[in-house]
């Protein structure tokens, strides 16, 4: 006897019951590794910030040394055209 159609529609149902309980398996599944991602994602900050924070004190601490060594090369310089001058006004003489 083939089946009436408010059987067809209890079974329906029943398919649509099993699909959202699969759903929701799934979800709480996924819910829990997001909060497991949120967690580490937290640690991995903490650790983060500091390592920034360093990285900019050698940052600034590259271009203090930079700007060092260009002040240097610029007497260095100077330095090196003084010489040449007291050389040539020495031969001369």
């Amino acid at each position: 006897m083939p089946p009436t159609d408010l059987e067809r529609i209890e079974s329906k149902l029943d398919k649509l019951s099993d699909t959202l309980s699969e759903q929701s398996v799934t979800l709480a599944r996924n819910t829990a590794t997001l909060e497991l991602h949120v967690k580490r994602t937290d640690i991995l900050e903490a650790h983060v910030l500091p390592l920034t924070a360093a990285h900019n004190r050698w940052v600034g601490a590259g271009k203090a040394a930079a700007a060092a060594g260009a002040v240097i090369a610029a007497l260095a310089g100077l330095l090196g055209i003084v010489e040449g001058a007291v050389h040539v006004v020495g031969h001369f003489r």
